[in-house]
């Protein structure tokens, strides 16, 4: 019985694996171009763009990743998204809730986002991610 359901949780998982990695990650492709703002040392990794097809929108994923001792504090970082045009023209500014997992063991945080913009972007497109790890008076953390 265990291993049966051990099989059926197995399938499910490598069924919605395959289903997401059917969607090329346009930055990889070329087609988009991801800058993060404090560069290599940014917080800020694996940030994604994809486009739904199905949907008829662009979908961008990202984490951003924070270790401290005794704790990490999740309260007031955040992040802000410019979606420029090739023609350099802001399609989308977005502030998207951070939905943080912490790790006790490694003293550890992870937030992802998720912004979904309602059409596809051109090729050439710019997304800019910048990280504020302290509320300022623009800023939402709803």
């Amino acid at each position: 019985m265990r291993t049966l359901s051990l099989m059926l949780i197995c399938s499910c998982a490598l069924t919605l694996a395959a289903c997401a990695s059917n969607q090329p990650d346009l930055a990889e492709t070329g087609a988009v171009t991801v800058k993060v703002d404090d560069g290599p040392g940014s917080p800020v990794k694996d940030v994604t763009v994809y486009s739904d097809a199905d949907e008829g929108e662009t979908v961008i994923r990202g984490k951003v990743y924070g270790t401290r001792t005794p704790y990490y504090q999740t309260y007031g970082k955040h992040v802000h998204l410019t979606i420029i045009s090739p023609d350099g023209q802001v399609m989308a500014k977005e502030n998207p809730r951070l939905i943080w997992r912490t790790g006790s063991k490694f003293r550890t945080a992870t937030g992802h986002f998720t912004v979904r913009l309602p059409e596809p972007v051109p090729n050439g497109t710019v997304v800019d991610v910048v990280f504020h790890d302290t509320l300022h008076s623009n800023a939402s953390v709803s």
